[in-house]
């Protein structure tokens, strides 16, 4: 039994080693590092907005019910959605539309004052494109690695979603009490531009 675990683990180093010679695979995953950074981080920083500028733990908690719920009813129908469409351009279309989802609170409180009615709608509309952006980039994986390079990627992908819901909330928080929550929430949208840049990259010529 040992030898067989032996012998599993050998192989998994062996093909994870073997991504450093597939850019493709590499631009991917840092993209979604970045991805599942934002997201871990907006769940913190887009609370502590809400209660910055109500005062209020029952509409912090409302908001963050909110995202859950959207994830929820996107995930009914996503999948239907990426199998008719060209996920390359659905991904890339999807962090477009997180940048300027993300990106319109600074700009509007910055214009217009707090909006308390934009940040439901930012993330009810965050939670479903990155539902639809999350089923998308399942099927990702398979064309921008080897079959039996599979376990070892998915491994890979999961063990920096663990880290990066570590350290999102930590970062969002030193971010918001330093400077601001509405920071905070910009700094994330930032983080969507370099994504889709990722993406492009990544998965050009990879998948139809």
């Amino acid at each position: 039994m040992k030898q067989l675990e032996t012998i599993a683990s050998q192989g998994v180093g062996r093909h994870s080693s073997l991504f450093w010679q597939r850019p493709s695979f590499l631009l991917f995953w840092g993209g979604q590092s970045l991805s599942n950074l934002g997201d871990a981080f907006a769940l913190v920083a887009i609370p502590l907005l809400v209660l910055q500028v109500t005062g209020s733990a029952a509409q912090m908690g409302l908001v963050t019910a909110t995202f859950g719920t959207g994830r929820l009813l996107a995930g009914i129908f996503a999948g239907l959605l990426v199998d008719r469409v060209d996920r390359r351009m659905f991904m890339i279309a999807c962090d477009a539309s997180r940048l300027l989802l993300f990106g319109s609170i600074p700009c509007v409180w910055l214009l217009a004052g707090p909006q308390l009615w934009l940040i439901y709608v930012v993330m009810t509309g965050g939670a479903i494109i990155g539902m639809g952006f999350q089923a998308a980039y399942v099927t990702a994986v398979v064309n921008l690695v080897e079959t039996e390079q599979i376990t070892a990627a998915n491994s890979m992908l999961q063990g920096t979603l663990a880290l990066t819901y570590v350290l999102g909330p930590l970062l969002a928080g030193i971010i918001a009490t330093v400077l601001s929550p509405t920071t905070a929430v910009g700094v994330d949208a930032l983080r969507d531009c370099q994504e889709i840049k990722g993406a492009n990259q990544a998965v050009r010529g990879k998948m139809v």
